[in-house]
C-alpha cells in the first residue's frame, strides 16, 4: 500500500490503494478560471466525479475532467439560501 504522493511520482504503479483518500465524494467548484481548471485536474486524475457551476463561459470550462458543468448566475453577493436552491435544482 502507498500513500498518495507516491502515486502521483509513480503513474505506473498498479497495485497502490488511496486508502488514506476517499475520491467517492463528487465535487462541486462554484467558479470558472484557472484555479478551478486545477482543482478539477488535480481530483479528476484520482477518479472524483467534479461538476462546475459558473456564470462565464472560458476555457477552463471546457475541461474533460469536469463530469458536467452548469451555466447559472452564481456570485460572491448571492446569498447562501439561493445559492443551495440553485444547486438543488441542478
Amino acid at each position: 500500500m502507498c500513500l498518495l504522493w507516491e502515486r502521483i511520482y509513480d503513474m505506473g504503479k498498479r497495485d497502490c490503494l488511496f486508502s488514506p483518500f476517499d475520491f467517492s465524494t463528487p465535487v462541486v467548484i462554484l467558479d470558472s478560471g484557472w484555479h478551478s481548471l486545477g482543482v478539477a485536474r488535480s481530483l479528476g486524475r484520482f477518479g472524483a466525479q467534479v461538476y462546475g457551476m459558473s456564470g462565464s463561459r472560458d476555457a477552463s470550462t471546457l475541461s474533460k475532467y469536469f463530469h458536467e458543468y452548469f451555466f447559472t448566475e452564481i456570485n460572491p453577493s448571492t446569498p447562501d439560501e439561493q445559492v443551495v436552491d440553485i444547486l438543488l435544482e441542478a
